[in-house]
């Protein structure tokens, strides 16, 4: 695996891991709402 690859993997966990937070909070919210 080359430097670009790995740095394309590192970059897709991150963009991943992102999205996944933002459906978890969305889903908490949605499910619990909090009061604002």
């Amino acid at each position: 695996m080359n430097i670009y690859e790995s740095w394309k993997l590192d970059f897709t966990k991150k963009i991943l891991n992102i999205i996944l937070r933002i459906c978890i909070t969305t889903a908490v919210y949605t499910w619990r709402p909090f009061d604002h």
